[in-house]
């Protein structure tokens, strides 16, 4: 069903006439924002609440052997359940560019392809590892701001509805650096309050990841289990990706990834 709906001439104040830039949920949470700061609370761009807003620009990824390499983590593993980190890696980086690592621990991460505006704090189940270049990074809080707070506002409706707001692509959206710190949050009371609660739920998702992995670790040690395998090798890779082996026919199953070793008894 189509729906329509119109903006005054007035209310035009941006440089983007888009539709999705003027849908009434982003112009509520707009307006809100320009009443907040009427009762004179302070209303900032992200721009200037944190010294580092950036993202990496495209980044080429040169696979490589297990052992040979640095664990790279997609976008969705990354803000996807712990099952999919620390040791269920599944692709590695030759010689990874240094604009793929993290900042530090107190650094938030975007999603800007695809599914937009999700947002994790980075964590020490990160360390020694890569990341994508379809994360935003944000790192430095400036005077009077966290970390811990603005990625309280980002998980807001208003803060992911803002963020969001100018996104890009007809086909696959996206947003980027300069979109991010363009995001305005307001200042309140209670941004000491929230800081405090965001670092407590920090410091128990890090215990719950470690308990999580010593767990997975002890059942894969109890089955006589390794550790899942990367599908890469120097062999297929200098053949065009090509993967060949010979399995048993003992399930009446042709496909050949049914027969794939991705897990390997010890």
């Amino acid at each position: 069903m189509l729906t329509t709906y119109s903006v005054p001439i007035k209310e035009l104040t941006y440089e983007r006439i888009d539709p999705h830039f003027w849908l009434e949920s982003t112009r509520r949470h707009h307006n809100t924002l320009a009443k907040m700061k009427k009762a004179k609370i302070s209303v900032k761009p992200l721009s200037d609440c944190a010294e580092e807003i950036n993202w990496p620009g495209r980044i080429k990824r040169i696979p490589a052997r297990r052992y040979n390499g640095t664990p790279f983590l997609t976008a969705s593993q990354v803000l996807s359940s712990i099952e999919q980190l620390s040791s269920r890696v599944e692709k590695f980086s030759h010689n990874p560019d240094s604009r793929l690592s993290i900042p530090d621990e107190d650094c938030i991460l975007i999603s800007r392809s695809g599914t937009l505006g999700r947002t994790i704090f980075a964590h020490t189940h990160l360390d020694g590892c890569v990341v994508s270049d379809d994360l935003v990074r944000v790192s430095e809080p400036k005077t009077g701001t966290s970390m811990e707070y603005i990625y309280a506002y980002l998980n807001t409706e208003m803060g992911f509805v803002l963020l969001t707001r100018r996104q890009n692509g007809s086909v696959q959206p996206h947003i980027d650096d300069d979109t991010t710190s363009l995001v305005r949050m307001p200042i309140l009371d209670v941004h000491d309050k929230i800081t405090s609660g965001i670092r407590k739920v920090n410091k128990l998702r890090e215990d719950g990841l470690s308990l999580c992995q010593q767990a997975r670790d002890l059942l894969v040690k109890e089955l006589g289990l390794t550790e899942i395998l990367t599908t890469f090798d120097e062999e297929s890779h200098a053949n065009g990706g090509l993967q060949t082996f010979t399995a048993t026919l003992e399930y009446w199953r042709f496909d050949p990834s049914y027969y794939n070793n991705l897990v390997s008894t010890a």
